[in-house]
């Protein structure tokens, strides 16, 4: 097309056929010169170890090259040396962190750690070279700087880990909790382990293997909170089991999250949270306490104080709100299992077993895999039932004697009472009662507002009267406590208000009238 005067607009030229033809083949040979130049390799180099992107993200990531089929690649000069890189902001999109307010660790392969912080990272890049060696990659200023040898990223969230973290307590205290990401910026020992004590390659190959080890991070409880090898812990996993130890094994920092492996041959196993100093009994004692009461030809009486902490009964005792418990012997400390909520923990006391091990491990699943002391009582030849509200916690093998708010007094408590009192002569061996108020005021108002001593008062003398009547040993535990939030309270997290429960024995007849 050539150019007319006539024509409004800027001034076009136009060339011949041949000559556009010539200017488009010289563009692509000079295409090509430069990718030779700043591409290294005509074929995307693989390095020899992988580049892993892991601490407080949804999605860890390994990455063993950098394809243009699956990353944004450019080609960007750092010197004499040349980088196939993408932008880290498209690597932490894909990694997926867990809040927006997070910094960014980067490694290197003498153990020197560079953070960044989120609102600073625009414009890094993220790359490796023809010898396969990664690199963070700064081009917003000239000359383009770098920081080579990169061996891995984490991603460290300054917020609340929301329960995804390593949580430590004791009996009275939470004592610490950190995020993976966390954790990879305080430090962590490399170091061999055999592959036989820890079959699971549960660390990757991220670290590199020495003979038939691998390299493996790993965390040093010493190291972070003082507790020496050779004292009892357990290890609570993600998935509810109960783990004691010496302290002997392994807790194993993989990519966005902490493992643990006793170094006996066992897989390793996600963990939630340790507890020093450990109490001796567990919720699950329930059903071996029942069991043995009534293979031993007595009438057992079974009551659960849905809500009831251990450390918030003792004080609502120094306030004078437990007139019958509080003339007691003091309860038993015992462990919850996790996460402490009701489904959860009333599977854990009828049938024994952890939630590995019921399948209950929330609120949706309602029939536990193991029979429960209900099926065993039968099994024995005794009748036994559960007096509750008008929602059983869970599918049983008995039909629950379920009870509405008839009063409409925003509680079923009081009918759950009188159906459990109408019952306790009414030829049941095994008798279990299930009250909620607790639970409820502490919801609304928290663990320790006057309204949730108020029900717990009301609880105990429930209680009294029915142990009065009863003729029989009295196991009387709780399924999980609380702790304080803002809205009032709350239950379900790795912490002791939580996890930790009071448990009882008592012999139940008229000496308690």
């Amino acid at each position: 097309m050539m150019y007319s005067r006539s024509s409004p607009g800027p001034r076009r030229v136009g060339f011949s056929y041949p000559v556009s033809i010539a200017l488009i083949c010289l563009g692509l040979v000079l295409g090509a010169v430069l990718s030779y130049l700043y591409l290294p390799g005509t074929a995307a180099p693989t390095p020899a170890i992988p580049l892993s992107v892991g601490g407080d993200v949804a999605t860890p990531l390994r990455i063993r090259g950098l394809d243009p089929q699956d990353y944004t690649v450019d080609g960007i000069r750092a010197g004499e040396r040349g980088f196939r890189a993408t932008p880290l902001a498209e690597l932490l999109a894909r990694a997926g962190p867990w809040s927006e307010d997070f910094r960014a660790l980067f490694v290197v392969d003498d153990g020197t750690k560079v953070a960044i912080p989120a609102d600073e990272l625009s414009g890094l890049n993220v790359g490796h070279d023809d010898a396969g060696l990664w690199a963070l990659i700064d081009t917003r200023n000239r000359p383009v700087v770098t920081i080579p040898d990169l061996r891995e990223m984490a991603v460290v969230s300054t917020g609340d880990p929301g329960g995804r973290g390593l949580a430590i307590l004791d009996r009275d205290a939470n004592l610490v909790e950190s995020s993976p990401g966390a954790l990879f910026e305080r430090g962590f020992r490399v170091r061999p382990l055999p592959t036989e004590d820890c079959p699971r390659d549960t660390a990757g190959d991220a670290i590199p293997r020495t003979g038939t080890a691998r390299r493996v991070r790993t965390i040093a409880l010493e190291d972070w909170i003082g507790t020496a090898p050779g004292e009892e812990i357990v290890v609570v996993g993600r998935d509810g089991s109960i783990h004691r130890s010496s302290g002997v094994g392994h807790f194993l920092l993989e990519e966005n999250r902490v493992s643990y492996c006793a170094g006996d041959g066992e897989a390793a196993f996600p963990v939630r949270g340790v507890i020093l100093d450990p109490p001796e009994r567990r919720i699950t004692d329930v059903f071996f306490d029942a069991r043995d009461a009534l293979g031993r030809g007595d009438r057992v009486l079974i009551v659960l104080l849905d809500g009831l902490g251990y450390h918030q009964f003792f004080r609502a005792a120094g306030a004078g709100r437990t007139p019958f418990l509080g003339s007691l012997a003091e309860p038993d400390i015992a462990l919850a299992t996790y996460p402490p909520i009701t489904p959860v923990n009333f599977a854990a006391a009828i049938t024994g077993a952890d939630p590995s091990e019921t399948g209950i491990r929330d609120r949706d699943t309602r029939r536990s895999l193991r029979p429960s002391i209900f099926a065993v009582a039968g099994e024995m030849g005794h009748r036994s039932t559960l007096v509750t509200g008008s929602i059983s916690p869970l599918d049983l093998e008995i039909d629950p004697v379920m009870n509405v708010d008839r009063n409409e007094d925003g509680s079923t408590d009081d009918e759950v009472f009188g159906a459990a009192m109408d019952r306790i002569d009414s030829g049941y061996a095994l008798l279990m009662v299930h009250l909620k108020d607790v639970d409820r005021a502490g919801h609304s108002f928290g663990p320790d507002a006057p309204e949730t001593l108020d029900a717990i008062e009301r609880l105990d003398g429930y209680l009294h009267q029915l142990v009065s009547a009863w003729n029989g040993p009295v196991i009387v535990f709780s399924d999980h406590g609380m702790h304080e939030i803002p809205e009032g309270g709350y239950h379900g997290a790795f912490r002791v208000e939580d996890m930790m429960i009071p448990y009882w024995i008592i012999d139940g007849g008229i000496q308690h009238e």
